[in-house]
């Protein structure tokens, strides 16, 4: 099943941009939305698994072996809509949290805010507050422009 493969070691550093993290959730919704409608619209799809094998040749006879064994039942689009959903909610989940970290991090820095009152406390908050507003303003543009 596509959705149950993990990331190459190239795709999962491409994911750690939030832009990439939200194409691919927004690319695996488009995907599950597609099987889920053309299940719908051509129910005879699901028999064409059993129908494909080609048993003239070695590699024929092990590929229909192989497709008779995980068709049996014929294609389930449904189940594989439902894989691509999980998996780009999982995209979905892991970038927010590496989002939530990099934000704690920035307030981090700003000492919680304390002692603002002293002038180097203060620029430092002030710039905390800039960076934080820039990274909220980042993000949010990120996601609102892909998902």
């Amino acid at each position: 099943a596509l959705a149950t493969q993990p990331p190459s070691p190239s795709e999962a550093a491409h994911l750690q941009v939030p832009l990439m993290a939200a194409l691919r959730h927004n690319d695996a919704w488009h995907l599950a939305g597609a099987l889920t409608a053309a299940a719908a619209a051509h129910p005879q799809l699901a028999s064409l698994a059993a129908d494909s094998g080609d048993s003239s040749s070695m590699a024929g006879a092990a590929a229909a072996a192989a497709a008779a064994a995980s068709a049996a039942d014929g294609l389930d689009f449904d189940a594989e809509a439902a894989l691509l959903r999980g998996a780009a909610s999982e995209v979905l989940r892991d970038m927010i949290a590496r989002q939530d970290a990099a934000l704690r991090e920035l307030l981090a820095q700003g000492d919680h805010f304390s002692k603002v009152h002293v002038a180097a406390r203060g620029i430092t908050a002030r710039k905390v507050v800039a960076q934080l507003l820039s990274s909220l303003r980042r993000l949010g543009g990120v996601l609102g422009g892909t998902l």
